[in-house]
């Protein structure tokens, strides 16, 4: 059987000694976390500084690609590094193909929805808050999806899920 944790759970057994912190840290344990939560929160950070000057949703689509793509050639040289020191070079020619191609695309997704609700929100003359968060949890549910879809076949295993 595997074990999902939250996040809270996670954050209280770093902080506490208990049962929690001594299940986690066992060594049997394996642990998988939804980081693309954490991904889509910061690849748009860029739009902080242009925010007030988007006029159009194209122009925050723009920029919010940038963003995404400056995350994702960041995010693809630091995999790619690794996995050439840890694996060799056949391994790094699979994983530099499939990532130029997939997530590279994908990491433009999140923050171009992001600066098209920003954007979007200028335009209207709507309180960014409006389409802003929308438009952020557009981004997780497709990342979500897109990282569910390319680990399904190594979580399906015929292992049984438990989610804490």
């Amino acid at each position: 059987m595997k074990l999902i944790v939250d996040a809270n759970v996670l954050f209280s057994a770093l902080i506490k000694k208990g049962i929690t912190s001594d299940l986690l840290f066992e060594d049997s344990f394996s642990f998988y976390t939804a980081d693309f939560i954490v991904e889509e929160f910061l690849k748009p950070i860029g739009l902080l500084f242009v925010m007030k000057r988007l006029k159009t949703p194209y122009e925050g689509v723009l920029y919010g690609v940038a963003c995404g793509m400056g995350f994702a050639m960041i995010e693809n040289l630091l995999y790619e590094l690794f996995i050439l020191i840890w694996y060799g070079s056949d391994a790094w020619t699979i994983n530099a193909f499939a990532r130029g191609i997939g997530s590279t695309v994908l990491h433009a997704v999140g923050p171009a929805a992001v600066g098209y609700g920003i954007a979007l929100s200028n335009q209207m003359g709507e309180p960014r808050g409006k389409y802003a968060p929308i438009s952020y949890v557009f981004g997780i549910l497709m990342h979500g999806l897109w990282n569910g879809i390319a680990t399904m076949s190594f979580i399906l295993e015929g292992e049984k899920w438990e989610y804490v």
